[in-house]
């Protein structure tokens, strides 16, 4: 993913009905790319930040859980 400037959050949609993740740069809310995917299995969060020498902080948020 080319970006202007080096986000220094990301923040995490997930949308399971629409068959949808969204990345986002979570410091100025600009959408940076969404996958779309058929989920037919449980899911299950995995972090990988890479070969980045500092460790990776999960910061608290907000959590909107919406049913139909």
């Amino acid at each position: 993913i080319a970006v202007a400037l080096r986000p220094e959050r990301i923040r995490i949609k997930l949308n399971i009905e629409k068959g949808e993740v969204s990345f986002w740069d979570g410091g100025r809310e600009k959408h940076l790319v969404t996958l779309t995917h058929k989920f037919e299995e449980r899911l299950f969060p995995i972090f990988g930040p890479g070969l980045h020498p500092t460790p990776m902080v999960l910061a608290p948020g907000k959590i909107a859980l919406h049913t139909s």
